[in-house]
């Protein structure tokens, strides 16, 4: 099953029509596949306070799915690296820039279009390119050239590494190459070459980055969006020189093959960054896909509003009140399953309306009232401004522009004071969970996983078959090695019964089992019974899994949600399993053996009495299992080093002290005291 773009409904008869991809005949309205609108854009700095804010924004209210950015100036230490917008639904995947922070390019798109996404690589600091799975296979080549006034040397540096890439990319893809070209395309080359450059150009002649790119487009069967398409100068031109006069200079190429698929390229104003370019788009038709997954049914309870007392008493009574028409007693005939399923719909019922379901995360506030609205008024200062050209419109939309610049500024500021306040009481509460998800959003070191499957060679499948073969070598290599005989270093059984309590858990061992579960652990099936629920519940929850754990251990009958179908059963089954050549595995998603919250409660409570002391031994460690670790002294720290004579002094007094306070065994003592008496003495000697 795959996933396309998303669909939209065009009026019958209107413009959007004309260029429309029928989905189905029988439809009075058919459902189309939306236009990908594809741009590039100069940002000139990304590397300011509300500038990554602003273009995400922008490129969202605009409809756009691709961007092309050039000259972002941010620095990364690895190949690519990736910048994802406050809501999550805009990531900017770029290259570094120079040291000096000079120029850099990236790739901006919207988290739909993420999902298509199959492989990024890096050329060079000019040069980045992504291929994203579709119907054909698209691919993006982004680049920053040198300007006019470059030297040779210079362009041919920039020219060579894209040409090499050009070769390899394979010519049924739908391929774009977009940036700043710094080229101007005259209508000479329309006459010279007419199957290349389209009759509607900015220019009337080349110049030297124009002809440059002209045999580009020429060697590789590239065309140029916009020349094909009439358009009056208003919408062509991409960059103002300071002076004032207009210029083309961006481009968006598309290889000859699809170049009728193109819909519009024209240069807009909707997109503002305080940038001398303009964002320039074109609307291409074409499907993107990529494989969906089944959608999650769990819900997901609001759990933290137990931290609330209110809440979390409302939330203890409802459950009391019901568990009191469960049969959980003693004298209940009926099946474990059928008990245990009855707990946990009222789990469920009482947990959706005292807590509810939680809802979807919105855009974080850090960006206030203030600064959106000292947006759109520096936006409508600065079209105003492009209209007018007088004075005092410049002067408004500049003042505009330092003022937008200050209140981003002042809201980044309040919105780390936040987080340190934030942190300090997630500390203090030792919450550390949240501390260190706050300490790694202030440090920049927050990644999102890329959930993409790799070969073994370190490429990306470029289908659902490649990638079952991969898996089904994986697993041949994995199940049919003969190791021997299975070895095991284990110690033999003890001689005689360990002091283990061997009696049905107490209520105190279930409840203190309970309190000591961490909370934010993944669920089971059973998706309501979770470590806050349990923790939450009061006396009444403590009392019913309490029950059940009695009921386990006596019958040795789990309920049947306890008894899931998991890893560990499928590598038992595999274990024996010879796959054959024409055989094709499959996987499978698989349940952990541990995600049942009540059956951690069980095992903690068993864990808990092998690992009770008694007599100052844990008899699960003890020389009554017939194992014990040697002692040793020599591998913690070496006189022969070179540290501080204080740092060896307190190795030596450390060891001293654990002899006495840990080993118990005369002998262990002896051996102890001669591995760490000769460093004494000699340390004793030493004149410091």
């Amino acid at each position: 099953m795959v996933m396309s773009l998303p669909l939209i409904r065009v009026k019958p008869g209107s413009a959007e029509d004309a260029y429309a991809i029928s989905y189905g005949s029988n439809s009075l309205e058919p459902p189309t596949f939306k236009p990908l609108v594809v741009s590039t854009y100069n940002v000139r700095t990304l590397h300011q306070q509300g500038k990554t804010h602003q273009l995400f924004t922008g490129c969202s209210d605009a409809g756009v799915d691709i961007v092309s950015v050039q000259e972002h100036r941010l620095i990364t230490s690895s190949p690519t690296d990736e910048l994802w917008s406050d809501d999550k639904n805009w990531v900017l995947i770029y290259s570094s820039a120079t040291d000096q922070r000079q120029g850099g390019v990236g790739l901006l798109m919207s988290r739909h279009i993420h999902r298509c996404l199959q492989s990024v690589q890096t050329i060079n600091q000019r040069i980045l390119t992504a291929s994203f799975n579709g119907n054909p296979q698209l691919t993006v080549t982004i680049i920053y050239a040198p300007t006019e006034s470059a030297t040779s040397g210079e362009k041919d540096i920039f020219y060579n590494p894209l040409e090499d890439h050009l070769e390899k990319v394979k010519r049924h893809n739908i391929h774009l190459v977009i940036g700043d070209f710094n080229a101007r395309i005259g209508q000479d080359n329309h006459v010279s070459h007419p199957a290349v450059v389209g009759p509607h150009c900015f220019y009337d002649t080349t110049n030297d980055n124009g002809e440059r790119l002209v045999n580009l487009c020429q060697e590789f069967k590239l065309r140029p969006s916009q020349s094909r398409f009439p358009q009056p100068k208003s919408r062509l031109w991409t960059w103002m020189h300071p002076t004032g006069s207009k210029h083309q200079l961006d481009h968006i190429l598309v290889n000859s093959k699809w170049v009728n698929s193109l819909r519009n390229c024209r240069a807009y104003n909707s997109v503002e960054l305080d940038s001398d370019h303009r964002i320039l788009s074109i609307r291409l038709h074409t499907s993107l896909r990529t494989t969906k997954g089944k959608p999650c049914k769990r819900p997901k309870y609001n759990w933290k509003k137990l931290l609330h007392a209110p809440t979390k008493n409302r939330f203890q009574i409802e459950l009391s009140n019901r568990f009191q028409v469960l049969q959980c007693d003693d004298n209940d005939q009926s099946p474990i399953s059928e008990r245990y399923e009855m707990f946990e719909k009222v789990v469920e019922e009482v947990a959706e309306e005292v807590v509810g379901k939680c809802s979807p995360c919105g855009m974080p506030s850090w960006v206030t009232d203030k600064t959106l609205k000292l947006r759109s008024e520096r936006d409508a200062a600065k079209k105003t401004y492009l209209l007018v050209r007088t004075h005092h419109a410049r002067e408004v939309w500049r003042k505009l522009n330092t003022q937008l610049n200050e209140s981003y500024r002042a809201d980044e500021l309040a919105s780390i004071h936040r987080q340190m306040e934030d942190l300090q009481v997630a500390n203090e509460n030792g919450n550390y969970n949240t501390t260190w998800k706050i300490i790694h959003d202030i440090s920049g070191k927050k990644k999102r996983s890329n959930p993409k499957v790799k070969k073994r060679d370190g490429t990306i499948p470029s289908s659902d078959k490649e990638l079952l073969a991969e898996w089904k070598d994986y697993f041949c290599a994995l199940m049919n090695n003969d190791n021997g005989p299975p070895t095991s270093d284990l110690p033999p059984p003890a001689d005689q019964d360990l002091p283990i309590c061997a009696d049905p858990p107490t209520l105190e061992e279930t409840r203190k089992a309970i309190q000591a579960t961490k909370t934010n652990k993944a669920v089971g099936l059973d998706c309501a019974i979770t470590t806050e629920a349990l923790q939450g519940g009061g006396e009444a929850m403590v009392d019913i899994i309490h029950r059940f754990c009695v009921e386990v251990f006596t019958k040795l009958t789990p309920p049947e949600q306890w008894i899931t179908n998991n890893s560990y059963d499928l590598a038992e089954e595999l274990c024996g399993v010879l796959i054959e050549e024409n055989e094709q595995f499959i996987s499978h998603d698989v349940v952990s053996l541990f995600t049942n919250v009540p059956i951690d409660e069980y095992l903690d409570i068993i864990r808990n009495r092998l690992e009770e002391e008694q007599d100052q031994q844990i008899p699960f460690l003890n020389k009554l299992m017939g194992y014990r670790k040697e002692p040793h002294t020599d591998q913690y720290l070496s006189f022969t080093s070179h540290h501080p004579l204080r740092q060896k002094m307190g190795v030596v007094r450390t060891l001293l002290d654990r002899k006495d306070i840990i080993v118990t065994e005369e002998q262990d003592k002896i051996k102890e005291e001669e591995q760490t008496g000769s460093s004494q003495v000699w340390i004793s000697q030493m004149d410091y």
